[in-house]
């Protein structure tokens, strides 16, 4: 019966430790998921804007984003992006000239 118990306990331990990594697996794809769609929604904001008047604009359109995305106009054609999420400390570089991709923001945060 020790034994038994002692297999059960092991058991799940095992099971426990399963269900935890999956878990933190899941977080983990989740807040990836967020920092692509923080940027792009970031990139978006900042074409619209474009659009409408002309011009890229002096501070990221969508207030809400501001407070995990940094934007910061470089010139009158290009402009960068960044997140305020702890693990991506790059800096996205954005031109009027080419559509940013998922891909390619997911290259530049390592997803």
């Amino acid at each position: 019966m020790l034994t038994d118990s002692g297999n059960n306990t092991c058991l799940l331990s095992s099971i426990k430790l399963f269900y935890t990594e999956a878990r933190d697996r899941a977080i983990a794809e989740d807040i990836e998921a967020s920092a692509l769609d923080l940027i792009m929604e970031a990139d978006a904001s900042v074409s619209i804007y474009r659009e409408q008047f002309g011009m890229l604009p002096e501070d990221l359109p969508d207030i809400s984003l501001r407070p995990f995305v940094d934007y910061s106009r470089v010139n009158e054609n290009n402009y960068t992006l960044r997140l305020h999420l702890e693990g991506y400390d790059a800096v996205i570089p954005v031109s009027i000239t080419q559509t940013l991709s998922a891909e390619d923001v997911s290259i530049v945060l390592r997803l």
